[in-house]
């Protein structure tokens, strides 16, 4: 399981990277993260507690804020899941930092 996340993990990345390197803004869905979690019928509190976040980041998560890979790989262990399940990296539209993605 650890080798297929960090291969996920890996191929996520190396995204992310040739996206910035395009100069596109991108940003993270968590919605299916929260799918997920109705599916298991596991509280955020409970994912929480198991997962050893933060409430900050949780709210973050929420919001659609910046987390850090750590983070999501906890909940991947958590939720006994891969990246690509939990996550979807999508353009940033509304980027305020010069991104090319409008």
């Amino acid at each position: 399981m650890l080798a297929e996340q960090c291969y996920f993990t890996s191929k996520i990345c190396a995204t992310l990277k040739k996206l910035l390197e395009m100069r596109l803004a991108v940003k993270i869905d968590c919605q299916k993260t929260w799918k997920l979690l109705f599916d298991l019928q596991i509280t955020r509190s409970e994912l929480r507690f198991r997962s050893g976040i933060s409430s900050v980041t949780l709210a973050k998560l929420g919001k659609g804020e910046n987390v850090t890979t750590d983070i999501l790989l906890r909940i991947c262990n958590t939720l006994n899941s891969n990246i690509g399940d939990i996550v979807d990296v999508l353009p940033d539209y509304d980027d305020k930092h010069g991104g090319k993605g409008k």
